[in-house]
């Protein structure tokens, strides 16, 4: 099968974003509804690793947060985000963009840390080139276990279950 990316540019331009992800639609059913129950989000793509220097680094995505929607469009699975990224790239070129420039692209984004919905603007590359991970000081899942980013993603939350059902211990004890 031809790629007509290949044909009409002799390359298959990617953006390069600076994290990787897991969906939340394939964890095992107990993980997925703790992440429903808490975080009250039931799809998106869980950033495993954000590559130290990159922009998605700069604007403060972290490990452990959760891209809702690209662009202004919900992305459940990588497999999604990757064609949607192609997409992207392939009208950037058609637009008169060039192999090397950048492209702004909205993303929704839930912060655990923060316990917010946001969106952040993200400067991507459009490259032919791989794209390089640097491990930065932010943990990866690499560092961590899979059960521990889960836990990350619903700490905060989990501590409002215990002020609700009366578990809450005072301050300084």
């Amino acid at each position: 099968m031809i790629n007509i990316m290949d044909v009409c540019y002799s390359c298959i331009p990617r953006l390069h974003i600076g994290m990787k992800f897991l969906a939340i639609k394939f964890l095992d059913i107990i993980h997925r509804e703790k992440i429903i129950r808490k975080c009250g989000i039931d799809t998106g793509l869980i950033v495993t690793k954000v590559s130290e220097g990159s922009m998605a680094e700069t604007v403060g995505i972290r490990t452990g947060d959760v891209i809702e929607c690209w662009n202004g469009e919900r992305v459940s699975t990588t497999v999604e985000l990757e064609s949607l990224l192609l997409c992207m790239s392939e009208k950037h070129l058609n637009d008169g963009g060039d192999i090397g420039s950048n492209l702004d692209v909205p993303v929704g984004i839930f912060q655990v840390r923060k316990d917010s919905h946001r969106t952040r603007m993200l400067t991507v590359k459009v490259s032919d080139d791989v794209e390089v991970f640097v491990n930065g000081m932010y943990l990866s899942i690499g560092q961590v276990s899979m059960l521990s980013l889960l836990n990350i993603v619903a700490w905060r939350l989990k501590s409002e279950d215990d002020v609700h059902s009366g578990n809450e211990t005072p301050s300084g004890t």
